[in-house]
């Protein structure tokens, strides 16, 4: 999961929100356990909150948004695949991922047309050549994750009905109660 931002647009950590009673960081680990999540990664960018919890990685090239996290955590895994989703996206639900999965073909990356999260990525030689060659890279423009997913030769489904609503991020104070209006 990505929680390595620096929720500027937001101004606190969106991590330690409290979602229905639970962290948001909890609420989506709940949610990709749900979805039969092996194993959860949490990637922080370097703060001491990550001091002391195994599963939370900390970004070892930081700055370059969500490909470094995803850098840090390919660096720590020995995974088949990864499922990779925001922290700040509470209101997507088990049966998105389950649909990303069942899309996977071990080679290439699976996303939602129109979306770069959530992404089922694969974990081999391919990937981990690509990631480090952009998330080391002086061009700015190669840390976009729809880079990365095109150079990869990745594999767009259609976004469920419900897209709009359940892949809508909480960035700002205002996101974030339109996303809590939705659930009440």
């Amino acid at each position: 999961m990505l929680a390595g931002g620096q929720s500027s647009r937001m101004g606190q950590d969106k991590a330690l929100f409290e979602w229905y009673g639970v962290p948001l960081y909890q609420h989506m680990t709940n949610l990709l356990t749900g979805a039969d999540a092996r194993r959860v990664m949490v990637n922080r960018f370097a703060d001491n909150s990550s001091k002391g919890r195994p599963d939370w990685i900390q970004d070892r090239i930081p700055g370059h948004g969500p490909l470094s996290g995803i850098h840090a955590v390919l660096c720590e895994t020995d995974a088949e695949a990864l499922v990779i989703v925001p922290v700040d996206m509470p209101l997507l639900r088990s049966e998105h991922i389950n649909r990303l999965v069942s899309h996977y073909d071990k080679k290439r990356p699976v996303e939602f047309a129109g979306y770069s999260l959530p992404l089922l990525l694969p974990v081999n030689d391919n990937v981990r050549v690509a990631v480090e060659e952009a998330v080391s890279s002086e061009n700015r423009r190669n840390y976009a994750l729809w880079r990365l997913i095109e150079r990869l030769e990745g594999c767009r489904i259609d976004p469920p009905e419900d897209h709009e609503q359940a892949f809508a991020n909480a960035n700002t104070p205002e996101e974030w109660q339109a996303c809590q209006l939705v659930v009440e």
